[in-house]
């Protein structure tokens, strides 16, 4: 599992939240695309998702988070795409998504 660059489970109808702990994939040293989209994962986002530091893509579009988007998510500095589209979202974007300097997709709507 150490080498596990891409974790896509798109489309699978999972009906859960996203882990909260830091056992779970948040701590593959070499996951860099996480598909999560088109699923039932509800619940919020968790600060832990914050340990993927070598992420570039995180797809959790289409499903049904809720909450805010946790202002943890804009220290993964190697992020390129990022879709949580298609979601309950509410409150204000933190300023702290400037520190994503590479980042060329946004959606979040």
């Amino acid at each position: 599992w150490q080498k596990l660059t891409s974790l896509r489970l798109s489309g699978n109808f999972l009906e859960l939240g996203l882990p909260s702990n830091d056992g779970s994939f948040y701590t593959l040293p070499s996951l860099k695309e996480v598909d999560l989209s088109d699923n039932y994962l509800t619940a919020t986002v968790p600060s832990a998702i914050s340990n993927l530091s070598s992420i570039e893509k995180l797809n959790l579009s289409n499903n049904k988070l809720e909450g805010t988007i946790p202002s943890q998510l804009f220290a993964l500095e190697k992020l390129v795409s990022l879709d949580m589209g298609e979601n309950n979202f509410d409150g204000t974007l933190s300023s702290d998504i400037l520190n994503l300097a590479d980042l060329k997709l946004l959606k979040i709507a």
